[in-house]
């Protein structure tokens, strides 16, 4: 989790991020990518399911990232869970969003 990608790569990550950034980033880097294939970025406010974003991989190695913008009454803690085609969770990424 991050505040921006600068040059393909994650700037200012942190797991606190102020309302006031405008928007948040998820980057993901696979390091062994064995074929072409979809992942997603499941974006969760609290338990609310705010986004899907679905993103494309390609060997031998990739990066890619999504971002939200949250809303002024979207504070408090989220989550992006990182899954494949199947809904099998990678891994999930907790933050919060404060004033």
């Amino acid at each position: 989790m991050c505040e921006d990608i600068n040059d393909q790569r994650p700037r200012d990550e942190a797991i606190v991020f102020s309302i006031r950034l405008g928007s948040i980033y998820c980057f993901t880097d696979f390091e062994s990518v064995p074929e072409e294939s979809v992942v997603y970025h499941k974006w969760f406010s609290g338990d609310k399911f705010r986004a899907e974003i679905k993103l494309n991989i390609k060997p031998p190695r990739w990066s890619t990232f999504s971002k939200i913008r949250p809303l002024k009454n979207d504070k408090g803690p989220w989550r992006v869970e990182i899954t494949d085609q199947q809904g099998i969770i990678f891994q999930t990424l907790r933050f919060s969003v404060t004033d």
